[in-house]
């Protein structure tokens, strides 16, 4: 696999060249096998003489909007760029997701803050200040938008009201922080007065005695899962706070939890068979996948609180998942996408840079394909699309340059990248 990579400002000389501002200009574009190797870099001269023009020693055309093709000899690849982008040089971004209706951004930092943003006008419009007291490691949207859960390197779960509503205000003691950004489509550095409330969370949850690897809500939120570096997988009822159920492998209960994903099971769980049922909301029907540092993807069934023989042994530890319709989405540390059928049992691999681990995942289906996007070290965010048994990637550029992914998610119709100190946008296709 190679990694491609492009001077982040490309698409800025073509509309420069378009719009006649200058008649030529170049941007260069690289290529190289793997992240400790030498790579080859070209060069590529816009030219208007009626038309644009692309002229260099490799071959580029601009597909559609957003979209182009590029050939190292006889090696051609995709490069997709985001609909729009937003740079944050006010802290070290660390997490995102985005609200069902697309209105808001969450963004979580290394400083322990949450921030949100306004969608359209791409400006932050709220913050909690020390929401964790060290870096925040993932924020979770409620089905409602109105409720963010937060888990971070300080061994906690949060829930909070929504930062920037009025819910969220009602519960804060304000003043007045300066977060700067900019907007990439005007390059324009901003300066805004945004509230960083003070907020009490509504409720912590803690528990687990490692750090915190991941979380899923099940349903609409009454219930949801922390999975943990000391092997553990906490299922928590929000209404009480209380742990309802504790699940590890039966056969090497430390096995570090690296990450999970919420699935269904085979069967919906009778009432009887519930443990603990007055504690269980949505959670019938629904299963655990949980990846460990031993290789091991185990499924658990929620309600009946029990390990089920649904297991996929691979040899590296497994670095991220995703659930997307019968496929479980496995990403290791030696860089393989691996697709895994829990029903057949079936399972297809893709291997990518094997010397860098897949970080993040997001995963949405197109048609009868799975598309896959993943991030597999620094400078490099694929999407990657299976329709079993093949695999094919697009790489999606356009992002600073030396970039490294920190956060994925999709709301099913936009997916939203983080890295360090930038957000971007790209459009989820059905």
């Amino acid at each position: 696999m190679h990694i491609i990579t492009i001077q982040d400002s490309f698409e800025a000389v073509i509309s420069d060249v378009s719009a006649g501002i200058v008649s030529s200009e170049s941007f260069w574009i690289a290529r190289r096998r793997g992240q400790n190797e030498a790579q080859e870099l070209h060069h590529i001269t816009v030219s208007n003489n009626g038309s644009v023009e692309f002229s260099g020693s490799v071959q580029f055309e601009r597909q559609s909007s957003g979209t182009y093709r590029v050939a190292f000899g006889n090696d051609a690849y995709t490069l997709v760029t985001p609909v729009a982008t937003v740079k944050t040089t006010s802290d070290d971004v660390t997490a995102v997701a985005i609200t069902s209706d697309g209105s808001r951004l969450v963004v979580g930092s290394a400083s322990g803050s949450i921030a949100t943003y306004d969608t359209a006008t791409k400006t932050p419009i709220g913050s909690i200040r020390h929401a964790h007291l060290l870096a925040v490691s993932g924020v979770y949207v409620f089905p409602s938008d109105k409720v963010v859960l937060s888990t971070g390197d300080d061994f906690s779960a949060k829930l909070w009201p929504m930062p920037g509503t009025p819910e969220a205000s009602q519960a804060a003691t304000s003043d007045s922080t300066t977060k700067e950004f900019s907007d990439s489509a005007t390059s324009d550095e901003t300066k805004i007065s945004v509230p960083a409330d003070t907020v009490e969370a509504t409720r912590t949850f803690r528990h687990q005695k490692k750090a915190i690897t991941g979380a899923v809500l099940i349903g609409r939120g009454r219930n949801f899962a922390t999975a943990s570096l000391d092997g553990s997988v906490d299922l928590w009822e929000c209404g009480s706070g209380a742990v309802v159920s504790t699940f590890r492998r039966i056969a090497s209960p430390e096995d570090p939890a690296q990450c999970l994903a919420i699935g269904t099971c085979d069967a919906p769980v009778a009432p009887q068979d519930r443990v603990k049922g007055e504690l269980l909301f949505d959670c019938d029907s629904a299963a655990l996948y949980v990846g460990y540092a031993s290789g091991t993807v185990q499924q658990y069934n929620i309600a009946g609180h029990f390990q089920t023989p649904h297991r996929l042994s691979l040899d590296s530890p497994i670095s991220a998942i995703a659930v997307c319709g019968a496929w479980v989405v496995v990403g290791t540390s030696d860089g393989r996408l691996v697709m895994w059928n829990p029903s057949t049992d079936s399972q297809h691999a893709l291997e990518l840079d094997m010397s860098e681990p897949i970080e993040h995942i997001a995963a949405h289906q197109q048609g009868q394909s799975v598309v896959v996007v993943l991030s597999n070290g620094p400078e490099s965010l694929l999407r990657v699309t299976f329709d079993a048994p093949n695999f094919s990637y697009e790489y999606l550029v356009g992002l600073s340059e030396l970039f490294r992914v920190r956060s994925v998610h999709s709301n099913g119709t936009t997916l939203v990248v983080a890295t360090q100190d930038e957000l971007a946008f790209f459009g989820v296709e059905k």
